[in-house]
């Protein structure tokens, strides 16, 4: 075989000691005016009246070298390059990204002047994307619009976290979020509220629609969310990355488990509203129960705990300190689960929201906060009493319990039985009593 490489560096030195022995080699650059050892260098003119049967590209600038190729009539079927980073060569043909189609992009604002940075973001994402897939569009960029105006008459304040927490979060949980949607092509976040304006002003699909006029966002509750539910549409849309599937996977194996199923039970730990927070000594007490000869447990503290040793209470457990702090390592760590645990908080709302996700939370309801009462939580989707509509499918479970040991445990018994034996389970019985709760 007559093989041309293209380019003078140590790859052509590389790839000439391994094919010199059974190929023809010559060399080429874009200018000719080359030298390899003592081989002379076609210029692109002289390469292109040359006949070969292949082309190595040896150096870093593919996409470059491929394009100028292909002008000067060089079939694309014979032109290879050297992947430096997996050492091997690869045929251009087999790895050209797709041509991007700009009217089929739809761009989606995220508003932070109507949205907080939390956990919510999860219902705007699954709106979005079951607006791009209503409308057909072949992927989203998300734009996230700050606060911060550039009109001196414009008010706005840091309400719900200082700038910097809204950074971190914007950073680690909103951008990760929209992400773990196959469909996200982009996420721009903006240094003000008007660029987000001008960077939209020509583009032909928005969403929010309504953007074109009020030139910013919109609220979305779970209600948006709801008629794709009604209308037989799955709305479990988040995937996390391959990669981060792969790193879960690793991690399990190393543990050598054999055949074990994992239990991952996610801790609230937060220093705001610890009212909310999951009551440990409880969860420490169910974990001693559970059969380690058929579970093994992981739990995933607090971001806020993320760098600390588990409480000694619950040391006889597992945990992935990296779960806490990058989304897609937990959202792979909760599919790969064979039952998530947590109580109410925003990384159990993902739940719903991800392919393939068994899932117990509970949720406490008092008229001491207003975080907490029947009414506030109700916003959310969830109603008394009931299971969430949103729900993705029968093995995910809310429990109406701040969750005590013996709740904990009926609540695992009875999804587990559930899940090995498909017949559905009746948890009412461990929800708080209806007499003791605020309904008005």
């Amino acid at each position: 075989m007559k093989i041309a490489l293209y380019g003078i560096n140590t790859v052509t030195e590389q790839l000439t000691s391994t094919l010199a022995d059974e190929h023809e080699l010559i060399y080429a650059c874009t200018s000719g005016q080359e030298q390899f050892e003592s081989h002379p260098t076609l210029s692109l003119p002289e390469l292109v009246q040359t006949e070969v049967d292949r082309i190595i590209i040896c150096s870093m600038f593919v996409d470059e070298i491929a394009q100028d190729l292909v002008k000067h009539g060089i079939d694309l079927e014979k032109i290879y390059f050297y992947n430096q980073m997996q050492s091997i060569i690869v045929a251009c043909k087999d790895v050209i990204i797709p041509t991007v189609r700009k009217d089929k992009v739809l761009y989606a604002v995220f508003d932070l002047s109507r949205n907080v940075a939390t956990f919510d973001c999860c219902c705007f994402a699954i709106q979005a994307e079951l607006y791009r897939e209503e409308h057909q569009y072949d992927s989203i960029h998300f734009v996230i619009q700050p606060k911060r105006s550039a009109d001196p008459d414009s008010l706005s304040f840091t309400t719900s976290h200082e700038l910097d927490d809204v950074e971190w979060r914007l950073n680690h949980i909103v951008i990760p979020v929209f992400e773990a949607l196959p469909a996200c092509s982009g996420v721009s976040k903006m240094s003000y509220r008007q660029q987000a304006v001008e960077m939209l002003q020509h583009q032909p699909h928005v969403f929010p629609e309504s953007f074109r006029e009020t030139n910013r966002g919109i609220h979305l509750k779970i209600e948006q969310v709801l008629k794709y539910k009604r209308a037989g549409i799955d709305t479990a849309r988040f995937r996390p990355h391959a990669h981060a599937e792969a790193l879960v996977d690793s991690f399990v194996q190393d543990r050598n488990i054999g055949d074990k199923k994992l239990l991952v039970i996610t801790l609230r730990e937060y220093p705001l509203h610890e009212h909310r927070n999951s009551p440990v000594e409880e969860w420490a007490e169910f974990t001693k129960r559970v059969d380690s000869d058929e579970f093994h447990i992981i739990v995933v503290r607090d971001t806020s705990k993320a760098c600390e040793a588990l409480p000694e209470c619950l040391s006889h457990c597992d945990t992935l300190p990296l779960a806490s702090i990058d989304m897609h390592i937990r959202f792979a760590l909760y599919r790969r689960a064979h039952i998530n645990m947590s109580i109410n908080g925003g990384t159990s709302y993902t739940y719903f929201f991800t392919e393939n996700v068994n899932s117990i939370m509970f949720i406490p309801t008092s008229r001491e906060h207003f975080s907490n009462s029947v009414k506030n939580v109700a916003t959310g989707g969830y109603f008394f009493g009931e299971q969430p509509e949103f729900r993705a499918h029968e093995n995910q479970v809310v429990i109406w319990h701040s969750g005590t040991t013996e709740t904990i445990h009926g609540a695992f018994l009875k999804l587990h039985r559930q899940i090995q034996t498909g017949e559905l389970q009746d948890f009412s019985d461990l929800y708080d009593d209806p007499a003791d709760m605020e309904q008005s």
